[in-house]
């Protein structure tokens, strides 16, 4: 297990959600930064910096970077979300671990009422659905091309393990596999057995790309109207026709410079904090343009 940093948060949180959820990628909670206290000491067997960028201000995070970046310490800018977590854990070389791993937070696995689909697969793919199980429990609406994306496996290799993934959740498709409809007491029993937090609502638009899905819209209920019965028997009225089914939404479109925005934010932070008006990176070196008071005595 990676030793690791968690900058920011309440320590409820990191202890209760976010340390199962590192676990997941290989990395243990060694030390926490808090956020709302000072800055503790950088622990010399820090081999990894997870921070919070939601929940931990300027001075914890500059502070956390300025001792990891010259010692080549890898830096994960994560959120409060699974689902985001995730995929940035996953681009900084931190996957999803087999659930063959042996650490505490993968044994719930062992009471999961697996799929009869899931219970024939062996090898790479019984690997997969594996990953693949986490993934759908936190984003249930997730295609297989965004499930191949996120674990960075051939597209083609998903498609058996993703559907045992979906039957032991409780996860069908519908409108030609447009959406998705989840069966609440399966996926919610999957979801405790997982340790993973479910996400509300029974329809979602299928989502093809690894972007979080927004809230779904319960539907609505029609309430029965009350008839009193009549004195004697009456024709039984044609049933309506059904409803047209509503057009499936569009999918969300995937924003591939969502990494580079936070970057880049994070850049020009620091840029107005070091009076820096103008920064030219380039792969030979970084030149900066800053403004400098200077106080002299003119001597009039």
């Amino acid at each position: 297990m990676t030793q690791t940093l968690v900058v920011g948060g309440e320590a409820s949180f990191v202890k209760s959600k976010l340390t199962p959820q590192l676990a997941r990628h290989g990395l243990t909670v060694a030390s926490h930064w808090e956020w709302m206290k000072e800055k503790g000491a950088f622990p010399d067997a820090t081999e990894a910096v997870f921070i919070l960028t939601d929940m931990a201000g300027h001075h914890l995070n500059d502070a956390a970077k300025n001792q990891a970046l010259p010692k080549g310490i890898p830096i994960i800018y994560g959120v409060r979300k699974h689902a985001v977590n995730i995929q940035r854990l996953t681009k900084a070389g931190f996957p999803l671990l087999p659930t063959t791993t042996t650490t505490p937070e993968t044994e719930p696995m062992a009471t999961l009422n697996h799929s009869s689909r899931a219970k024939s697969l062996r090898g790479e793919a019984r690997s997969i659905y594996d990953r693949v199980l986490f993934l759908l429990a936190a984003t249930p609406s997730m295609s297989n091309r965004a499930l191949s994306e996120s674990l960075n496996v051939p597209y083609g290799s998903t498609g058996e393990p993703a559907r045992a993934g979906r039957e032991t959740l409780g996860i069908t498709d519908e409108n030609g596999g447009q959406s998705v409809k989840i069966n609440r007491p399966t996926y919610e029993a999957a979801c405790a057995a997982l340790g993973v937090a479910p996400v509300s609502g029974s329809h979602y638009p299928k989502s093809y790309s690894t972007a979080v899905p927004p809230a779904a819209t319960p539907a609505p209920v029609l309430a029965a109207a009350l008839v009193s019965p009549p004195p004697a028997p009456t024709p039984v009225a044609a049933p309506a026709p059904k409803p047209a089914p509503a057009p499936a939404p569009a999918p969300v479109p995937r924003d591939d410079n969502a990494d580079l925005k936070d970057l880049v934010s994070l850049i020009r932070a620091e840029m107005g904090k070091r009076n820096i008006t103008q920064l030219i990176v380039t792969p030979d070196g970084v030149e900066a343009t800053k403004v400098v008071t200077v106080t002299e005595n003119l001597g009039f």
